[in-house]
C-alpha cells in the first residue's frame, strides 16, 4: 500500500460490490483482495465552535452542517465535558443514556449536511471510559471546544449499503466547485 504524503487522507473504508465510484473516489485493491474506497482533498478552512452548558452536541453539529451548507468536514479536535452522554454501543439498536459528569476524552467523525457519523469516548470521575456512536441528547456540562476542518471540492454523501444495513459514507466531487 502506498504512503500518503502532502495530502489529507479524508477517509478510507472497505467497499465491496459498489457499481460505480464518483470521480473523486479512487478504488485500490487491499491486501486481502477486497476493494477500498478513498478520496483526497484539502482543508478549505478551519472553524471553531464553542458549545455552552446544556447544548446538545449532536444536534449542534447537525445544525452547524445544515445552516452552513457544509458538504464535507471532520472533527479535528474536541475538548470538553458532558452532563449526559447518549451513546449507542456496538451492535445495539438504541443509545444508552448515561448520567455524568463526564470528560470527553475523544470525539471524532465526518460531518456533512447529508448526514454525519461521529464517535465519542467519555470518562467518569474515577476514569472509567466508555465509547460508541454519539447520540442526540449528549449535553454539555461546562464547555465543548470544537475545531472542525471543512474540505473543499468534496461532498460526503450517506447512502444505503446493503452489506452493513446502514447509510454509509460515499465521497463525491462538490458540483458547486468542480466543473
Amino acid at each position: 500500500m502506498q504512503q500518503t504524503t502532502g495530502a489529507v487522507l479524508v477517509i478510507l473504508m472497505t467497499l465491496v460490490g459498489c457499481q460505480s465510484a464518483p470521480k473523486s473516489e479512487k478504488r485500490t485493491e487491499a491486501v486481502d483482495g477486497t476493494m477500498s474506497l478513498r478520496g483526497r482533498g484539502e482543508i478549505e478552512r478551519v472553524e471553531v465552535l464553542r458549545l455552552l452548558p446544556g447544548d446538545d452536541v449532536r444536534a449542534s453539529l447537525d445544525r452547524w452542517a445544515k445552516e452552513g451548507q457544509i458538504q464535507a468536514a471532520s472533527i479535528l479536535s474536541a475538548v470538553g465535558s458532558l452532563t449526559v452522554a447518549s451513546i449507542r454501543f456496538s451492535d445495539e439498536k438504541e443509545a444508552s443514556i448515561l448520567k455524568g459528569p463526564f470528560e470527553i476524552v475523544a470525539l471524532s467523525g465526518v460531518i456533512s449536511n447529508d448526514g454525519s457519523h461521529t464517535h465519542i469516548a467519555v470518562s467518569d470521575r474515577v476514569g472509567k471510559t466508555l465509547g460508541g456512536h454519539l447520540g442526540v441528547g449528549s449535553t454539555v456540562h461546562t464547555t465543548l471546544e470544537l475545531v472542525l476542518g471543512v474540505y473543499k471540492d468534496m461532498r460526503f454523501i450517506r447512502s444505503d449499503d446493503p452489506r452493513s444495513g446502514y447509510k454509509e459514507l460515499f465521497i463525491s466531487p462538490d458540483e458547486k466547485k468542480v466543473l
